[in-house]
């Protein structure tokens, strides 16, 4: 990919995707243009991950991880990847947190883990 066709991608990645100044390989900026383009066609795409991890909450309950799921959401204006993991605890309550991944960068470090 020449310098002007890069330029040209990462205008259009970053209207929707923050690049945080961020230098990227020319694949890194395919995968970044083709979900800056296509973000309302590929919004609410997931994978979801069984877990059967266990540790302790913060509260000192034994907790059990249930699953991971990662979605790409997008709209007119951004696009990002949300990670929803949920968890029962030993008294059988389910809880869950959502984290987004707003920059190029950790986009691209999970969506891999969407399109396996």
């Amino acid at each position: 990919m020449d310098r002007l066709e890069k330029r040209t991608k990462k205008a259009v990645i970053g209207k929707v995707i923050d690049l945080a100044g961020g230098h990227f390989k020319d694949d890194e900026i395919n995968i970044l243009y083709d979900l800056a383009r296509f973000r309302e066609q590929l919004s609410g795409l997931s994978k979801t991950y069984d877990g059967n991890e266990s540790g302790r909450s913060l509260e000192g309950k034994g907790i059990q991880i249930v699953s991971t799921t990662y979605t790409i959401l997008g709209d007119e204006n951004r696009a990002f990847v949300r990670e929803r993991i949920e968890y029962i605890d030993n008294n059988g309550n389910t809880r869950g947190w959502n984290y987004d991944y707003k920059t190029a960068r950790e986009i691209l470090s999970v969506i891999g883990k969407i399109f396996r």
